[in-house]
């Protein structure tokens, strides 16, 4: 059985016994307990309470054939349109939890994260951000494991949630070609002269009230975030009016 199918259907919801019942039913298509039990070579009692969980989600259908039950999983694609239909379901009522979140915009809160694997979960907080995300930054100088980050989880990850990214970079012979990937990496990029922007590190912009201070480089990583509103809002003007003196 695929590891990897297992760590997919996991990464959807399912324990590693579900996921492992559930191929096993896929692969037979229709098949009695008894040959699924057999197959996914596990106690009665697990895959039994399985299935049955299984048909109360809608995942999984039975029927019977000269007194046999017969299981019947429903396809990838009917998992896949479900898991959509309960993100679209959530992301519609977004703006309501915020605002019962913002009832406390007025208190500052400041979150530290130090290490590369911390400094990931800042970029991943931004990415799932639906928001547009304003950035300042520099793409020289950057820690080798954060470029991975970068082009292979943090860019498609918020290219999903649909987290368009406008960003600032100094003119420098490493930024004057980031540009170039500004279409295919869901973002607006301008270049503002090096003498009045010179950047090491880099200021995200995000959510309504999210103010993060990455530092990527081979000499110090870590991501600040800052939960302010007011911060958000004095930085925001300060964006726009660099963004409006930017080629």
């Amino acid at each position: 059985m695929q590891d990897n199918l297992i760590v997919a259907l996991q990464q959807r919801g399912m324990s590693e016994k579900e996921a492992k019942i559930y191929l096993t039913v896929l692969e037979l298509w229709s098949a009695p307990a008894s040959t699924i039990a057999r197959r996914a070579e596990m106690k009665r009692v697990t895959w039994y309470v399985i299935l049955k969980d299984f048909i109360r989600q809608r995942i999984a259908t039975s029927t019977q054939k000269k007194g046999v039950t017969y299981f019947q999983v429903v396809n990838p694609e009917q998992l896949l349109h479900e898991i959509k239909d309960k993100y679209d379901v959530f992301k519609k009522y977004i703006p309501e939890f915020l605002a019962i979140q913002s009832t406390y915009d007025s208190k500052m809160h400041v979150e530290f994260h130090e290490w590369i694997e911390w400094l990931k979960y800042v970029y991943h907080d931004m990415a799932i951000s639906w928001w547009d995300i304003l950035a300042i930054l520099s793409a020289d100088e950057v820690h080798p494991k954060m470029i991975e980050y970068f082009l292979d989880i943090h860019i498609p990850e918020r290219i999903q949630h649909e987290s368009f990214a406008k960003v600032l970079v100094h003119d420098d012979k490493v930024n004057k070609h980031y540009q170039k990937n500004d279409k295919e990496r869901f973002r607006e990029s301008r270049v503002i002269d090096g003498s009045i922007l010179n950047f090491a590190n880099e200021i995200d912009l995000y959510w309504w009230n999210k103010v993060a201070f990455c530092m990527r480089w081979n000499e110090e990583v870590y991501g600040v975030i800052v939960n302010s509103k007011k911060l958000y809002e004095t930085l925001e003007s300060i964006f726009n009016f660099m963004w409006a003196q930017a080629s």
